[in-house]
């Protein structure tokens, strides 16, 4: 099923640009398949919206909701229709809705989200479908590089970028959280707090070097790799960054930056 499921919420803008970016870097959907293996271990958090929350951690953020009352939520298995409903209205766009799957939207937005700040995300479960065309290279005198026409196959993403309202996605965030919350919580460690991971994650993807082209690349077996060892071995996040292209990249950290200040005003 492939209804287009944005659910990336306060993320909503990486989920588009960044999980893409992942996709584009893969040589070929045969050599995707190659890599996909389960989600072994994954942090999971206490409840922090929720009548009887746990015993609250001295390093937790506890966010609280825009409004006196949240709305009543579905379980976490029923919320996909939900979600799409709550949040199609934030694009204003559904010819965009195609690009996202509908299945389990919450709990594999949480663990890809988790992922970015580790070395590799998991190929299964990604909230977000492959762009058309496959990644291009360019190959001058045997250097390698990421050719700069990549960055067009990001368009649909970055006009969902263009599209969310800052405000808008962080007011739907808050209400919605005890759903990212339990999610987390099934994955992992039920001693943290996902909005705690959250931060982590907008703070690394904001913190991503800014690289002007040419990109260079190596290639010692399937994959394509950052020839610079410094940028190889960054997070998962930051090298999807600098994969969107340097233009992309400081859109889609210009929308995060803007996310993460208004998600601040409601820690307390």
């Amino acid at each position: 099923m492939k209804k287009a499921l944005q659910v990336s919420l306060i993320i909503l803008p990486m989920a588009g640009g960044a999980f893409a970016g992942y996709l584009y870097w893969k040589n070929s959907a045969d050599k995707q398949a190659r890599l996909q293996r389960q989600v072994t271990s994954l942090p999971v958090a206490g409840p922090v919206i929720t009548p009887q929350p746990p015993p609250v951690p001295a390093s937790a953020k506890i966010i609280g909701p825009p409004t006196p009352e949240i709305p009543a939520l579905p379980s976490l298995d029923k919320s996909d229709s939900f979600m799409l409903d709550s949040i199609s209205h934030l694009t204003k766009n559904r010819s965009l809705m195609h690009l996202f799957n509908d299945e389990n939207l919450v709990t594999h937005l949480v663990s890809t989200l988790d992922n970015l700040l580790r070395q590799s995300i998991p190929l299964n479960g990604l909230p977000v479908d492959a762009p058309n065309g496959s990644f291009r290279v360019r190959n001058q005198a045997g250097v390698l590089s990421i050719d700069p026409a990549n960055s067009a196959r990001y368009a649909p993403y970055m006009r969902i970028v263009d599209a969310v309202d800052a405000k808008a996605v962080v007011r739907l965030y808050l209400e919605v959280y005890p759903l990212f919350q339990e999610a987390y919580e099934q994955l992992g460690h039920p001693k943290q707090y996902f909005n705690d991971r959250l931060l982590a994650v907008l703070d690394d993807l904001i913190k991503a070097p800014e690289i002007s082209p040419p990109v260079q690349l190596v290639q010692p077996h399937v994959l394509y790799q950052f020839s610079d060892d410094n940028l190889e071995n960054r997070s998962a996040g930051q090298k999807m960054m600098i994969r969107l292209g340097l233009s992309n990249e400081r859109k889609l950290k210009e929308k995060l930056e803007t996310i993460r200040s208004e998600l601040k005003q409601h820690l307390r």
